[in-house]
């Protein structure tokens, strides 16, 4: 009995002593994982640490070369601005203008690369926000369309905006990004041109208005969709490729192989269009027809107050015929569309001068008829007829009937041999023909020659109005006024009119006010607070240009001084303060603008006035601009300075603060 209770007392010792060694040896194991665990948690989180470090290290530094980079590009377009030739010696060397329009355009392609891989990283880190300012859309397409219609001339291809029902010109004033809806027309009307070899880009555009949904029932609170088409007769995009074009850093390999390319269009401009409410794609075309064709619509609220084009939208209360001889299908497609659209009778369009000449010598008699006039062939004197009878002679093409009154006559003179064919006739119509039934507007583009243009200003080649290719857009506009004139020559009656040629977009233009725009800031005294030379150079040449009086200050501090110096001569008038402007730069040595601001500002609350300062940075608004209206500057523009832009802010700021009677 003893034995048994003695190895049972042995057995439970022993089993104890197990289950102790067990639970030490978990024990010992539980805390080693601990510690390894513990190990690679420290690990983890100075690894996320360190990958934090980096990732700001990395932030600070592109954001550092991104200023850098964007202070080079001003300068190198700002030297390029002031470089460009007065009239006199432009008009003397073309192609100096030329050359130093297309070095901008480079200047322009390097920044939009470099904010279009700015815009990725916002978008994949969400904090990409949209502007929202005024502008007029018609602009901005005509804008777009305009700069890749430069490029289309060296490929013979034909870029035009197509403006189909004309509800984009009824709903033209929108506020939203501007920079970034026509970052994305450019994108896509740059990879249409790029990928094109022969045929046509167009651009299409329709706007319709939509309720708010913030308020269904009231008609004054609404959206406007806008939708667009880019179409194009290029090497086309593969169905089972087309999901993926809009993926960030992707090409279709067919197309790299041929253009190359950053593959960052698509995606970003993907990325702007759902931000502004919209979705972008890619229609399916016909079998027989070649290319791509994007669509993609957006919806903007409309401006505060809109303005209605009345000057557009008039009628011209007269018949007007239109004989059109333009280059191109789709440009005649339109234009023709456009004119019968807005009630001009369009007798034909002509695509060679053969046809155009005989359209033309058909005519002549159904005006001379009209006029109630003969010409001996011979002589080519006029014989009155007594009475003067209005006889209308039908003009058939077509086989269509129609009594002409007055005739518009619309002529392509980028070709030179084209030119000299259709001057000729055009000269012997003039010379039959009453000049109060008829209008003659010529249409010129980059490539046209400096005899046809010489030609068209002395008066050699008869010429009411010159119109710059691509044909769309306002310049259709320009053709309503001209008709509305030629309509009122029926009230008039024969009258002498004396239309000054023109070789630019306008139709009109006085070089009185062109000169006295020019010195528009005359007598205004800016300081630029600005450190880097070059920058300084290209604002005291550009203010300059523009008739101020420009003071350089290199930092924050010596602005400071400036203008210290400027209160002690201060009296209750303000009128001798030295400046009445400031351009200060934001980043700095010594002092920043920021600080020099603060310091402005404090000093004034002792006068009570208030000097405009404008913020010139590298950076875009939304990376500083709040920074700089929250140091007390009045507004904030992104360097390269744009001569226009400029003109207009500082013109704000003058008027704002003569209005409040600051000085």
């Amino acid at each position: 009995m003893d034995k048994v209770a003695m190895a049972a007392l042995i057995l439970v010792l022993t089993i104890t002593a197990v289950e102790s060694c067990v639970m030490i040896l978990f024990t010992r194991i539980h805390k080693k994982k601990e510690m390894i665990l513990r190990s690679d948690l420290f690990k983890q989180l100075e690894a996320t640490q360190q990958a934090e470090r980096k990732s700001m290290n990395k932030s600070l530094a592109f954001a550092n070369a991104t200023h850098d980079i964007r202070t080079s590009l001003a300068g190198i377009t700002g030297l390029i601005e002031i470089c460009r030739p007065d009239n006199a010696t432009a008009a003397a060397n073309p192609e100096l203008n030329k050359n130093l329009d297309q070095m901008i355009v480079c200047g322009a392609k390097l920044l939009d690369i470099l904010n279009s891989v700015l815009d990725i990283s916002k978008v994949e880190a969400g904090k990409m926000q949209l502007d929202e300012i005024e502008f007029d859309m018609a602009d901005v397409i005509e804008e777009s369309v305009d700069l890749f219609h430069v490029v289309g001339l060296r490929k013979k291809l034909e870029v035009i905006w197509d403006p189909c029902d004309g509800s984009i010109f009824k709903e033209t004033r929108m506020k939203g990004d501007v920079r970034r809806i026509k970052q994305i027309l450019d994108n896509l009307l740059g990879n249409a041109a790029k990928f094109t070899s022969t045929g046509h880009v167009v651009l299409r555009g329709w706007a319709k208005r939509e309720h708010s949904n913030s308020n269904v029932n009231s008609s004054d609170d609404y959206d406007v969709v806008f939708v667009f088409e880019v179409d194009d007769t290029g090497v086309g995009i593969p169905v089972e490729k087309r999901a993926s074009v809009f993926e960030n850093y992707v090409q279709v390999k067919e197309a790299s192989r041929l253009e190359g390319g950053t593959g960052l269009g698509l995606g970003i401009v993907q990325s702007y269009v759902r931000l502004m409410g919209g979705e972008i794609g890619i229609l399916e075309k016909k079998m027989n027809q070649k290319g791509t064709c994007f669509r993609f619509n957006i919806i903007l609220k409309p401006a505060s107050s809109p303005t209605e084009k009345k000057e557009e939208e008039e009628g011209h209360h007269h018949t007007i015929d239109a004989l059109v001889f333009v280059q191109g299908q789709e440009t005649r497609r339109i234009l023709k569309s456009f004119m019968e659209g807005n009630g001009i009778r369009v007798l034909d369009v002509v695509n060679t001068p053969e046809q155009f000449k005989q359209t033309l010598e058909d005519s002549i008699q159904t005006m001379m008829n009209l006029q109630g006039s003969m010409y001996n062939s011979t002589t080519g004197r006029e014989i009155q007829q007594s009475p003067p009878c209005i006889l209308m002679e039908s003009f058939s093409r077509n086989n269509r009937t129609t009594a002409m009154t007055h005739l518009l006559i619309v002529i392509d003179a980028s070709d030179s041999e084209v030119f000299k064919t259709c001057s000729s006739v055009v000269r012997s119509f003039a010379e039959k023909v009453r000049r109060n039934q008829y209008r003659i507007a010529w249409l010129l583009d980059a490539d046209t020659s400096t005899e046809t243009i010489t030609s068209l200003q002395n008066g050699t080649t008869p010429c009411d109005a010159t119109l710059r290719k691509p044909f769309h857009g306002s310049r259709l506009f320009q053709l309503l006024r001209i008709c509305r004139e030629l309509g009122q020559e029926c009230k008039l009656g024969e009258t002498t009119i004396s239309i000054t040629p023109t070789t630019n977009n306008n139709y009109s233009s006085s070089s009185a006010a062109a000169a006295l725009q020019d010195k528009i800031l005359a007598g205004i005294n800016i300081l630029v607070v600005e450190d880097t030379i070059t920058l300084q150079r290209v604002a005291t040449r550009l203010l300059s240009r523009l008739g101020a009086n420009v003071t350089i200050a290199e930092n924050g501090m010596v602005a400071v001084r400036l203008v210290e110096e400027g209160f002690a001569k201060f009296d209750q008038t303000f009128k001798n303060f030295p400046y009445k402007l400031i351009l200060m730069d934001c980043e700095m040595p010594v002092m920043n603008g920021y600080e020099a601001t603060k310091r402005i500002r404090a000093r004034e609350l002792e006068f009570g006035i208030h000097i405009p300062i404008i913020a010139t940075s590298a950076h875009e608004w939304e990376e500083h601009g709040h920074k700089s209206i929250e140091s007390g500057m009045d507004f904030h523009i992104t360097k390269p300075l744009q001569k226009d832009k400029l003109l207009t802010i500082i013109r704000t700021q003058l008027n704002y603060s003569l209005s409040i009677g600051h000085y």
